[in-house]
């Protein structure tokens, strides 16, 4: 099984990638917009691999910016950010969208790190597709085949 970091690196790649073949949803040089891409990615190559993936959309909050009282209480609207957990870690590959000078940012499930809070998590890869519909052209399910083939020319 090859390890988390070494895929994540890969989905990163990928998804460089597909940010040059698509400019026009988002910002190909640090991947903003391409969160929940990148995070699919991720996430369904972890799987393949074996390990315990969970993808998770939620908000990124600036600095000094206060979490909502309650995950449940967030409109699916106000939702701005993906990223995958596996076991206590999360992996985030377009943190640089917000000034992270790493690639793929790692860091603990319970860090004091809050500017990750998690809404809505996803543990199945099929389900998953359905829920990101509302992320429009910034959805995984937009370019199903396409990430598909891109998946199968990974294995």
């Amino acid at each position: 099984m090859k390890s988390v970091k070494f895929i994540a690196n890969k989905a990163r790649k990928f998804t460089e990638w597909f940010a040059k073949d698509h400019p026009h949803i988002g910002h190909p040089t640090d991947l903003g917009c391409y969160c929940a891409i990148g995070s699919w990615i991720l996430f369904a190559l972890a799987k393949r691999e074996g390990h315990d993936a969970v993808f998770v959309e939620g908000l990124y909050l600036q600095r000094g910016e206060r979490p909502p009282v309650e995950a449940a209480s967030v409109p699916r609207r106000d939702l701005n950010h993906c990223w995958v957990e596996v076991g206590n870690t999360v992996y985030d590959i377009t943190a640089t969208q917000f000034k992270f000078k790493e690639k793929v940012l790692t860091y603990p499930k319970d860090s004091r790190n809050k500017q990750f809070y998690p809404v809505v998590r996803h543990t199945n890869i099929r389900s998953l597709s359905k829920f990101l519909i509302d992320w429009h052209e910034q959805s995984p399910a937009a370019h199903q085949k396409e990430l598909r083939d891109l998946i199968r020319a990974y294995t």
